[in-house]
């Protein structure tokens, strides 16, 4: 037996894909979990269960891809990102996880240059010894 009708389930992907609020936002406000929203999204685009591999998420998009995305929106307004990943069929909730991935391999960058750069001095001071 179906807890949910075909009908709320078509409304509530459609108001997912909408971006006008967050996946648990609109997830708390119908009273379901964020896994069965994703579960109907999934669904209404024929992916069947469990075809969640982390390895093809959002239908293989490759790390350049994702990083051209995040740089794209990168100085747009977040009704702007939203009208963008709509038109672009993915979650705004995804782009800012690209986002926060983007911002840590930046930031592991710069320590590694600075750990790199440290060691280096250190070196010199060894041979100028």
């Amino acid at each position: 037996m179906e807890r949910y009708s075909t009908e709320f389930k078509e409304e509530a992907v459609g108001r997912m894909r909408d971006g006008s609020t967050s996946v648990r936002d609109l997830a708390e406000e119908l009273g379901v979990c964020t896994a069965s929203l994703y579960y109907w999204e999934r669904a209404s685009r024929g992916i069947p269960r469990g075809n969640t591999s982390k390895n093809k998420e959002l239908n293989g998009w490759s790390s350049e891809a994702k990083y051209n995305e995040v740089v794209a929106t990168s100085t747009m307004t977040e009704h702007e990102k939203a009208e963008y990943c709509r038109s672009k069929g993915i979650y705004i909730e995804q782009l800012k996880k690209w986002e926060k991935h983007v911002r840590m391999l930046i930031q592991n960058r710069q320590r590694c240059n600075s750990h790199y750069a440290r060691n280096c001095v250190k070196q010199r001071k060894v041979k100028q010894s």
